[in-house]
Formats: C-alpha cells, sequence, structure tokens
C-alpha cells in the first residue's frame, strides 16, 4: 500500500472514529431562580422576542422565525402546542407564563402536556433559557437536542436545590458544553406544560451539523478525489520516464 493510500485510509478511519465517539459531557448553570408569584425582574440575558399577545391568551400554533431562529409545533392533548401569552386559560394548567404569573401578556413558547412539542431549528453547542415552572418528571419538561442528548426538569431541580420548587419556580439557565446540534426539541409527556422562550445569544454559532450518514458520503468522496489524483500523477510519472 502506497504512503497517499494509507495516509487517506487513516485519515478516514479516524474521521469515521469520530462518528462514534460518545456525547460531550455538558453543564448546567443556574443563574437564577425565582418563585411564580413573585415579581419578575430584568431579562439575564436577551430571549426571543415573540411578541405580546393580550392577557391570558391562546396566540399561534403557526411555525415562524424569530431571531433567525425557525420553530415548528406538534401534539398535546391538555391544549395546543404553540404561543401563548400569561395563563391561558386564566387558572388552569395548559399554559403558565414562565414570566411568572405577574406578567399576563408577554408571549412564550408551550409545549403541552401529552406529547406535545416545540422544535427550534438552529445549531449551537450552549443553550441559555427561561424555563418556566420546572417539573421533576423526566418524562415532563424535557429537552432533547438533534445529537442525542436530553436535559430533564429534575436535573434543573437537583441542581437548583432548595431555591426552587417542583412546578412552582421560573429559572434562567445556561447549559454549555453541548455536542454540536442542529435542532432541539422541547416536549412535554404529562398532563401540564412546559414553558419557556430561548435566548439566541449563543445558537448560530456553528454551522449546520451534518447527520452520520453525510459524513461518511463526504469521506468516501474524498477518498475518490484523493484516489484518482494519485493515479492521474503515476500515469503522468510513467509517460515521462
Amino acid at each position: 500500500m502506497n504512503k497517499l493510500s494509507a495516509g487517506l485510509i487513516g485519515g478516514a478511519a479516524l474521521a469515521l472514529l469520530g462518528l462514534t465517539a460518545p456525547a460531550s459531557a455538558y453543564v448546567i448553570t443556574i443563574n437564577e431562580a425565582i418563585d411564580r408569584s413573585a415579581a419578575f425582574g430584568p431579562d439575564l440575558f436577551p430571549l426571543l422576542n415573540l411578541g405580546t399577545g393580550g392577557p391570558n391568551a391562546f396566540v399561534t400554533d403557526l411555525p415562524g422565525i424569530s431571531g433567525g431562529i425557525a420553530y415548528t409545533f406538534a401534539g398535546g392533548t391538555g391544549g395546543t402546542s404553540g404561543i401563548y401569552a400569561g395563563l391561558a386559560p386564566p387558572n388552569s394548567p395548559i399554559a403558565a407564563s414562565p414570566y411568572t404569573d405577574a406578567n399576563q401578556t408577554r408571549n412564550y413558547f408551550s409545549a403541552e402536556g401529552g406529547g406535545g412539542s416545540v422544535t427550534l431549528s438552529d445549531s449551537g453547542t450552549t443553550l441559555q433559557m427561561l424555563w418556566g415552572t420546572v417539573d421533576s418528571s423526566d418524562t415532563r419538561n424535557l429537552i432533547t437536542t438533534s445529537a442525542g442528548q436530553t436535559i430533564t426538569g429534575s436535573q434543573v431541580l437537583t441542581l437548583c436545590g432548595a431555591s426552587c420548587s417542583d412546578g412552582q419556580t421560573e429559572v434562567w439557565l445556561t447549559i454549555t458544553g453541548l455536542s454540536p446540534f442542529g435542532s432541539l426539541v422541547f416536549s412535554d409527556a404529562s398532563a401540564n406544560a412546559f414553558e419557556f422562550n430561548v435566548s439566541p445569544a449563543n445558537l448560530n454559532r456553528v454551522g449546520p451539523v451534518p447527520e452520520s450518514s453525510t459524513w461518511a458520503m463526504m469521506i468516501l468522496g474524498f477518498l475518490g478525489v484523493g484516489f484518482v489524483a494519485y493515479r492521474r500523477k503515476n500515469a503522468q510519472s510513467f509517460r515521462l520516464a
């Protein structure tokens, strides 16, 4: 085997090994915890501007884009996953504002209970967000990245400790060290809902993340180009000789 072929195959092997490497460990940092009955202070970091929908309102379940981040909605048995404002309907578990009960008009995302979900299509390795009324069950308040990593309400409450109460606390948090992702799914399999908003500040930091099959095709393509170049070089040397 010549040196060029060996180098190409070796590089491909290393790249393929990278495809099967274990997911990176991430770190959740609790920036601030606020009781849902308290007044809501200034934002700790910028959030997506989803507008205002009027007091205690369901706003829309149509797909859209905000801050360069595309969003879509699916499912929900207690209500329709989408954008809400305040308590919708009032005094109901269908949706409760992550901006505390004091803010009835500012819009937010809600993945409704019974399997509802909100999908954000963007890329990055860090997520900053406002997580509304964090719930303890791992089937509620679940975030799944396209890289296969999950973040649960149980994890957040454990880290928050005495500062948080199950289902009663809004939490500003930062998640760093995530494997590069191309999308995020926020879901809730329980009877309630997962209300939240995210910051665009730490997204858009890496390009779209190719699937493993795409990486494999790219590697094979590089191998093919290198092999053709090598054959041409050998053919020219032979003719000159």
